[in-house]
């Protein structure tokens, strides 16, 4: 919905809204709600303090916490660090990593179908998630270092 009521001109995900649509009695019948001029930095960390005070949240969320989230989201959706770079503005694979946990559930899930295939030969449940290498038949003199060179 953010999306489709935003300006398409707009090159931020968030950004003024359309004072129309604030003071408008029937907001939904208008196409626009919010401009194409992007949220300032120290205004985004503002409404994220009222969002969390107002809706009386078990704790302060602010803008960095979105920004944490949004990175562990995509690192578990498997997204590459340069993409997640992109989006966030860093500049620093060190730092993007720094927001990443070990593994979520399904990537353990994924590597442990993966590994599985090597000793029965099967090819591994779609668990939503790409697979990191081609899968060979199994063959108990393969090493990790001659399974790498294979593929």
């Amino acid at each position: 919905m953010l999306i489709l009521k935003t300006d398409p001109d707009a090159t931020s995900l968030f950004n003024h809204i359309n004072k129309d649509a604030l003071s408008s009695k029937t907001p939904h019948i208008l196409q626009l709600w919010y401009t194409n001029i992007s949220v300032k930095s120290y205004q985004f960390t503002r409404f994220m303090a009222d969002v969390s005070k107002n809706s009386s949240c078990s704790m302060m969320y602010t803008a960095h916490c979105l920004r944490a989230t949004a990175l562990q989201a995509m690192s578990d959706a498997g997204f590459e660090i340069r993409h997640m770079m992109y989006m966030s503005g860093h500049r620093n694979e060190a730092s993007v990593r720094s927001y990443s946990r070990d593994c979520s559930t399904l990537q353990k899930k994924s590597m442990s179908d993966t590994l599985s295939t090597l000793s029965t030969g099967r090819a591994p449940p779609q668990t939503g998630m790409p697979t990191p290498m081609a899968i060979l038949p199994w063959n108990s003199s393969y090493t990790f270092a001659a399974l790498s060179s294979k593929t």
